[in-house]
């Protein structure tokens, strides 16, 4: 069984102004690209540059789409989608660029990641305890 470490903190928690036990998962580290194109190369029985060709082409095909409003999905990981906060307004004429703000690609774990997820072990650090 996959196992992931959270460290515990005993802090003040200010909305209900109460000293709890907070756990949160440790962030390993980032993988890097290039180790995610080792791993295509490796997996896939194929050398470096296709690999490496392959995943660039994926990635722009994945940035052509959500720039073009469409949802992608990347298959057993899940789905991506853009999305931006648009202010409301009071008349029709109103609405124009000025009105969108923040935009942001929102992503929705597939039920098959979400299961494989619930089944890692969470393992917790007593050393702040």
């Amino acid at each position: 069984m996959k196992k992931i470490h959270a460290k515990v903190r005993y802090k003040y928690v200010a909305p209900i102004r109460k000293h709890l036990y907070v756990a949160r998962p440790v962030r390993y580290s980032l993988i890097p690209h290039a180790d995610i194109v080792q791993f295509i190369a490796e997996v896939g029985c194929m050398t470096r540059a296709q690999a490496a060709a392959a995943a660039e082409a994926y990635e722009e095909a994945v940035r052509a789409y959500l720039c073009q409003g469409h949802s992608v999905d990347l298959g057993a990981l899940g789905i991506l989608r853009f999305s931006c906060h648009i202010d409301a307004t009071e008349e029709r004429s109103q609405l124009g660029k000025e009105c969108v703000g923040v935009r942001r690609v929102l992503y929705r774990p597939s039920d098959s990641l979400r299961r494989a997820l619930q089944e890692v072990e969470v393992e917790f650090d007593d050393a702040d305890a």
